[in-house]
């Protein structure tokens, strides 16, 4: 099962953007493989900005609850990027982006992809160009 950007963000300002979120948790689903190489994309910062370094957050965006476990896509409208996390989660269990340019035909995908360490309960990706 996979969540994407219009499952978890409501409103069309946000389907107008090409970023397609897919926030899965391993645990519900095995490893998928990313249908190309994902392209470095530069606008205001280049792809695998961390998430620490972001302007603004856009509030408020919907989280998932999925299994015990809460995914959030997290957008950054002054960076014009995104990033996923997962909380209480387990070990494995694994978040990521796709990233659509074509509305949803072709994608790049498991975009920073991040498991729970050992110890841990939740991660979250680095930060992706959404245009």
């Amino acid at each position: 099962m996979s969540l994407r950007s219009a499952d978890i963000v409501a409103g069309p300002r946000f389907l107008r953007f090409p970023l397609v979120a897919a926030l899965v948790c391993a645990a519900v689903l095995p490893d998928a493989t990313p249908a190309t190489a994902a392209t470095q994309v530069c606008v205001l910062a280049c792809d695998t900005l961390d998430p620490s370094q972001a302007r603004q957050e856009r509030f408020p965006v919907p989280a998932v609850d999925l299994n015990g476990r809460r995914l959030e896509l997290h957008v950054s409208d002054a960076d014009d990027m995104a990033w996923a996390s997962i909380d209480g989660g387990v070990t494995g269990d694994s978040v990521w982006l796709d990233r659509s340019w074509d509305g949803g035909a072709t994608w790049e995908g498991l975009l920073g992809k991040a498991s729970v360490p050992g110890t841990w309960t939740g991660t979250r990706t680095l930060m992706y160009n959404k245009i």
